[in-house]
């Protein structure tokens, strides 16, 4: 294993069937069964087969546990077939759909990473400290949505 690769936190490679309801980027609703690709404390890697919008919000239901939560997407981790993976943050910190106690982190490792961002709409740079998610999306697409303060409002960073 490439110990740059190797990840502080907690993270399965699991597939636990999953119901996930959410909108596509086209607003329609959709609702499907998929499964999981990698299961942390913060969240999951969702292979999913509909195009999503970061930060769309999004229904995740573990029929083996009957637990519910509501993810938030991060963005897309990867394409796999005629699906995307996609890193989704559970939108309560306190949230254990999959019943896996996962040992409290250390606060350094609650920091996937500090990274200097740069805003595409107005320029702003900012050391952002970013999760084990946000990393993978930053990893796989060389850019993140984040708020931005100058801008008011979600804008794409790299």
């Amino acid at each position: 294993m490439d110990p740059q690769r190797t990840r502080r936190n907690d993270r399965l490679s699991i597939a636990i069937p999953v119901e996930v309801t959410g909108r596509e980027v086209t607003k329609d609703v959709f609702r499907e069964n998929t499964h999981t690709v990698v299961v942390s404390r913060h969240g999951a890697a969702l292979l999913i087969h509909h195009r999503l919008e970061p930060d769309e919000r999004l229904s995740v239901r573990c029929p083996s546990t009957g637990k519910e939560a509501e993810a938030r997407v991060v963005g897309v981790v990867s394409s796999e077939g005629d699906g995307y993976v996609y890193g989704v943050a559970w939108t309560d910190p306190n949230v254990n759909l999959w019943n896996v106690h996962f040992p409290p982190l250390t606060e350094v490792e609650r920091i996937g990473g500090r990274v200097l961002m740069e805003c595409t709409s107005c320029g702003r740079r900012e050391l952002a400290h970013l999760n084990e998610l946000e990393m993978e999306v930053l990893e796989g697409n060389k850019a993140l949505p984040r708020p931005c303060e100058q801008c008011e409002r979600e804008t794409i960073w790299k």
